[in-house]
């Protein structure tokens, strides 16, 4: 079987406790403790209030989730846990209890993906921390899988990009530039 990477863009396990009283607490896994069994895994990059306020990503992100989850995939928060005006409880996800949180500064990832085929990337910087989780897959995948395929898809409508690099023309793009400016 030769072996391909296919890049898409799309338009479109426990990670925390929950008190007697429904609240929700985050707890942080050892990258080593986690285990990827299933073949499809979404890794949401820095998805928070903190650098989406509009939450302009979170249809993406929780239609990601769901379709991942309903095939029996795994889903990763990657979280900067050492940035105190970035709380993990901004998280952009409607079930944040869905996967395993991860401390990752700048999008880094090292897991074993001897059993993944299939990453969906959604979070940002697109291109920054966003980036450095997409190719530290594709660098996973050719340590431990390069003779299977490999498929990764960046879901647009789940990325958000860096304020500078927005059109004030554009209608989202202004509001971006007034809460930042």
């Amino acid at each position: 079987m030769s072996s391909t990477v296919c890049l898409g863009l799309l338009l479109a396990v426990q990670f925390s406790v929950t008190t007697a009283q429904g609240e929700w607490r985050p707890t942080y896994s050892e990258p080593a403790s986690v285990h990827l069994t299933h073949p499809r895994v979404v890794i949401l990059t820095h998805s928070s209030l903190h650098f989406d306020p509009f939450r302009e990503t979170e249809p993406g992100i929780n239609q990601s989730v769901a379709a991942v989850r309903a095939h029996g995939g795994a889903v990763i928060f990657l979280h900067d846990r050492y940035n105190p005006s970035n709380s993990p409880e901004g998280i952009l996800c409607r079930d944040r209890t869905a996967g395993q949180l991860v401390a990752s500064d700048v999008g880094n990832i090292d897991f074993n993906f001897r059993n993944v085929r299939h990453v969906c990337l959604c979070g940002g910087y697109f291109g920054q921390c966003e980036r450095s989780t997409a190719c530290d897959a594709i660098r996973l995948w050719r340590r431990d899988c390069p003779d299977e395929d490999f498929r990764l898809t960046q879901v647009v409508d789940g990325i958000f990009t860096v304020a500078e690099h927005v059109s004030p023309e554009d209608p989202y793009g202004s509001k971006i530039l007034r809460h930042y400016f």
